[in-house]
């Protein structure tokens, strides 16, 4: 029933996606095996919710070999299995997961840091540029090994299929005879090739032009990897270039952006497709198995594994897309041009690619406690940065460090979001407009200290209740408690002393 079931996904689906359920249904299969059990038409519901409890309570105990979230997609891979290949109806298998609890827990839905240095990225490049320039297609096909020299000075050698002069057999366990000839076949195959036999070491190059391409145009890995061999050409295009495959009859159609210095680099590679495939290819990556077949998809791990016996540090492909949105997003705080330059929306870029970056982080955070480490409070409620007192914008009044009204017209003077705050600032405004209707009506009260203060009060009232809804409820609060009289302790006793005799 499994196996009709996977027969008709196949007209649907893509092998990737079936190979992936499979490996879930395996899973299933193995837990009861350990338990001598068959699974039936008859129990697989039965032993399937158990299994889900199980592995349920390996999450939460923080005993499970994988990830939270693989467990509830794998939980859910044998589900959606057994529902069709037996055709139940939904929700009659019950599952123990709860993406909701796991998103509570902190297990799943967590956004990951970019904690990345960005030398790690430079390196990798310098790497990729260096197995490049070591790979041309006369070392290709001429004498083995090939040597990479890395910046460092480091040198690895290369074999292709060969084995390293130390990994071969001890003469001693063959005969004579066959050691000659052994010798003799592997010194004919290290001293030259063709593109059949030297099929793994033109990979080589095509998984470093890869890399570098994926790198410079961003571009997802599935479309690249099919990309044809055309005649490409490339034009200016907002200081960068737009590479378009040139066809007869059909004009041309745009393919991809690349920046102006990658443009020698793509050209060259173009060349050493002309020169090692001169009746054409299909594709601009040829990955190649035995020279002949190409590879239904693409595999990091050939690249990864190169540089790792060379002592050098790999990255994946996604990784290399992931920094590039990263750093286009720091470095121009755009996502809208960042998502188109990326090919995704911005929903799927912020979703996907972009990530909490640690260095800005670390620094708005020091930047933040060391502003907070100089403030003080200020002579008026609130907060003030220790300077030279400095009048705001448009302010004809000098401000002073002296009394609280001084602070009222300093520019590093600032607010504090509670309801304290309001509460006091209400009471000194009630203080002050007190004042101001003390002067005598034979004086002229435009223009006069008072009205200035009770302008610039009702102004940071303003701001303050604008700030949320809180905000503003705390305002109304303050005004009902001076409406009552019910004054704030900073300044009930001066009140008291001066208007009510």
């Amino acid at each position: 029933m499994f196996h009709s079931y996977f027969e008709r996904r196949f007209q649907t689906c893509t092998r990737t996606s079936i190979f992936g359920e499979v490996f879930s249904l395996r899973k299933l299969y193995t837990e009861y095996d350990k338990l001598d059990m068959d699974l039936t038409s008859d129990n697989v519901g039965v032993c399937y919710e158990a299994y889900s409890r199980n592995l349920w309570g390996q999450v939460l105990k923080g005993a499970c070999s994988m990830s939270a979230e693989t467990a509830y997609s794998q939980d859910a891979d044998i589900r959606y299995i057994i529902q069709g290949a037996l055709e139940l109806p939904e929700g009659l298998l019950r599952t123990a997961f709860s993406y909701s609890e796991l998103k509570r827990r902190g297990l799943a839905g967590r956004m990951k840091v970019d904690k990345s240095d960005l030398n790690d990225s430079f390196e990798f490049g310098a790497d990729v540029l260096n197995v490049i320039d070591a790979f041309s297609l006369e070392a290709c096909l001429g004498e083995l090994p090939i040597k990479i020299r890395h910046s460092d000075g480091t040198i690895h050698e290369y074999w292709g299929n060969l084995r390293a002069p130390d990994l071969l057999l001890q003469d001693g366990e063959r005969s004579a005879e066959s050691i000659r000839k052994y010798h003799l076949a592997r010194e004919r195959l290290r001293l030259s090739g063709d593109v059949k036999t030297r099929a793994s070491v033109l990979n080589i190059r095509v998984h470093a032009e890869f890399n570098l391409f994926i790198a410079q145009t961003g571009m997802n890995v599935s479309p690249a990897y099919d990309l044809p061999l055309e005649d490409y050409r490339c034009t200016t295009w907002k200081g960068g270039y737009r590479v378009t495959a040139f066809k007869p009859r059909r004009g041309s159609k745009v393919e991809f952006m690349i920046f102006s210095e990658y443009r020698t680099h793509f050209e060259r590679y173009l060349r050493f497709l002309k020169e090692a495939y001169p009746e054409g290819c299909d594709y601009l990556f040829p990955f190649l198995v035995k020279g002949e077949k190409r590879a239904m998809k693409y595999r990091q791990s050939i690249f990864a594994s190169l540089l790792i016996d060379g002592g050098r540090k790999p990255i994946t492909l996604q990784s290399l897309r992931e920094k590039r949105v990263n750093w286009m997003l720091r470095e121009t705080h755009d996502p809208e041009m960042v998502a188109d330059a990326a090919q995704h929306t911005v929903g799927t870029m912020v979703r996907n690619y972009s990530k909490p970056n640690h260095h800005i982080a670390a620094y708005e955070f020091s930047s933040l406690f060391a502003k907070r480490k100089a403030a003080r409070a200020a002579i008026l409620e609130g907060e003030c940065v220790p300077s030279n007192p400095t009048p705001r914008k448009g302010s004809a009044v000098t401000p002073d460090c002296i009394n609280p009204t001084g602070c009222l017209f300093c520019e590093h003077y600032q607010g504090v979001q509670s309801f304290d705050y309001i509460w006091s600032m209400a009471t000194f405004r009630y203080l002050k407009y007190s004042e101001y209707q003390l002067i005598p009506l034979s004086k002229d009260v435009d223009g006069s200290p008072q009205q200035s203060i009770t302008e610039r009060l009702d102004q940071i009232m303003d701001d303050f209740a604008g700030l949320s809804d809180e905000c503003q409820a705390w305002r109304e609060e303050a005004d009902l408690r001076i409406a009552e009289r019910d004054f704030h302790e900073n300044y009930r006793a001066l009140i008291e002393v001066r208007f009510n005799g």
